[in-house]
């Protein structure tokens, strides 16, 4: 009978084990993705605005020295 007991309590304890090995790589797992992802989002740049970009053509030069003929 003791050697049926044995048994139980240590097929219970790995599965125990087994269990919170599980649920611990996928806590860790799951921290990392998220760091990843965090450090990844901080290398990202912004498209540029190309409404505010000012084309800098033959024109402009013409109206910022009063010329209105080309």
């Amino acid at each position: 009978m003791l050697t049926f007991i044995t048994w139980v309590a240590v097929i219970g304890t790995a599965l125990c084990a087994l269990v919170f090995l599980t649920l611990f790589a996928v806590v860790v797992t799951s921290v990392i993705n998220d760091w990843k992802q965090r450090q990844s989002m901080r290398n990202v740049y912004p498209h540029p605005d190309t409404s505010a970009e000012r084309m800098y053509d033959v024109q402009y030069f013409y109206r910022a020295n009063g010329r209105t003929d080309k």
